[in-house]
Order: structure tokens, then sequence, then C-alpha cells
């Protein structure tokens, strides 16, 4: 069996991070820990080394870019400390739309900067596909994920043209619908994430030890063999791009 990624996990939302961050290294479970500013990038810095088995992603999130709390040159600054990106996006849900012309630009200026250093992205989109997408294809990152797809079969379709991945979480496949709407990603596509602390595995709130029955339920739902292998697979190839 591959070893399991978990490509979108927020560490320091956890209360027991240290905890959970000793427990992801003795699961040897590859894990990339997004963060929401280049604050608590920093600060996840400052407290844990990174290790074979966690990465930190400087990240830029859209619902903290509308509450002003950000600065695009902070992000700037942090660009060279690591391989990852994430969280970042654009949110046009009802709470966040008024802030869609400084959330575009930022977006723009990240994945240029995603583009410019070969940084693996994981991208946050709410409502806001069709802009999401023009960016992308526009600027062509080379390694993006998508975190949490929730679109139409069209978008979809493009965003695997522009060579997006996606990366698949227990909340994605509750409904008939949504297990249909994942079944349309390509195989070689397909990543896995648990968004922890934010899902729930067993109807308890996402942890580690859990990522095993996480990967057991989106291969059950979609009629898979092997997922980690799979997922494991796509994950190396993404990187080598």
């Amino acid at each position: 069996m591959s070893k399991l990624i978990d490509t979108h996990f927020h560490l320091d939302f956890y209360k027991n991070h240290s905890e959970i961050y000793s427990l992801i290294n003795s699961l040897e479970q590859y894990t990339l820990c997004v963060t929401n500013s280049p604050g608590v990038f920093l600060s996840c810095l400052k407290l844990y080394s990174e290790t074979k088995f966690i990465k930190f992603a400087l990240g830029f999130h859209p619902q903290e870019i509308a509450s002003n709390k950000l600065s695009i040159r902070d992000f700037r600054q942090c660009i060279n400390r690591t391989g990852y990106i994430g969280e970042v996006g654009v949110d046009l849900s009802v709470k966040y739309v008024g802030s869609e012309k400084i959330q575009l630009e930022n977006f723009t200026t990240i994945i240029e900067l995603a583009k410019q250093y070969n940084k693996l992205t994981s991208i946050h989109v709410r409502n806001s596909e069709d802009k999401v997408i023009e960016i992308i294809d526009r600027i062509r990152p080379n390694k993006c994920i998508v975190h949490w797809f929730t679109g139409n079969e069209e978008q979809l379709k493009a965003l695997v043209d522009v060579g997006c991945y996606f990366s698949l979480n227990t909340h994605m496949i509750v409904s008939s619908k949504q297990i249909e709407r994942v079944r349309s990603i390509p195989k070689d596509r397909i990543l896995i994430e648990s968004d922890g602390p934010f899902t729930k595995v067993n109807k308890k709130i996402y942890s580690p030890i859990l990522l095993k029955d996480a990967y057991a339920a989106i291969e059950s739902a979609l009629g898979y063999q092997n997922l980690s292998y799979i997922a494991f697979e796509n994950f190396k190839r993404l990187l080598s791009t």
C-alpha cells in the first residue's frame, strides 16, 4: 500500500496542534499544512520544523482578504520560504462578493508568482469558477490543485484543460449528485485531502488517525481500487512538473 497523502490540512486550527503534528509524523502520512495568511505561515515555521511528512504552505485566504487583514507585500516577502502556496483563491459567496475586485487582483498576483517560482498551489474556489478559470488559463501555472470543487461539468472540463488537479474529501461524496460530479474527474487528476478540522469522517471531527478511513470511504463511493496508489502517483507527477 502506498503512503497516504493529505493535500489540504489546517494544523493551526487544532487546539492540540502539537499532538497532531507528532501524530502525523508517527503515522508517516504526507501532509500539506495550508495556512490562511503569511503571518500564520511564519508562526507555523517558528513553532515547528518541516519534516519528511509535514510541509507548510504560504496562504492568503480570500475570506481574510475580504476583511482587509492581509497585505500582498507580506506574501511576496515569504514566497521563497516554501515550495507550496495555499490556501489562496477567490470566494464570491454572498458574504464576500463585495471584495471581488481586490480578491481578483491579489489572486492574479499570486498565480503569477506561482508560475514564476513554480510553486504547487492549493486553490479555494467558491462561486468564482469562471473567473478563476480565466486567470489560470491566461497565466498557466504548472501545479494547481482545486480544493473541494463544487462547480459544474463544463467548469470541471475547463479546469482539467488548463492542467488542474482536484483534492477530494469525505464531504464531497455525501449525496449521489456529489458522487456523480466527483466521478467526472479524470482518475489521473485525483488527489485526497482532509480539510481538517472542517470535515468529519465516521461522524467524528477529522483527525489524522482517520485519514485511512477517509481514503476508504472515497474509494468505496467512487468504486475505485487502490486509491492510495492513484493519489500517490498523481501527486508525484504533479510535483515533477
